[in-house]
């Protein structure tokens, strides 16, 4: 649906910031070593079967 478009990426611009301090809350980890915005595009995380890279091996 494109005319939802811009909703989606309003409410991820909001709630990204909330995951973060969750995220901190979480795992005892400030807030500063989480990145300062998403580093997903929508486009990634609306995409079926998309998991975002752990950087460890």
């Amino acid at each position: 649906m494109p005319g939802i478009r811009p909703s989606l990426d309003t409410a991820l611009a909001m709630i990204y910031p909330k995951a973060v301090r969750d995220a901190a809350r979480e795992s005892g980890l400030p807030e500063t070593a989480f990145p300062g915005t998403c580093p997903y595009a929508l486009e990634q995380i609306l995409a079926p079967g998309f998991l975002p890279e752990s950087g460890r091996r």
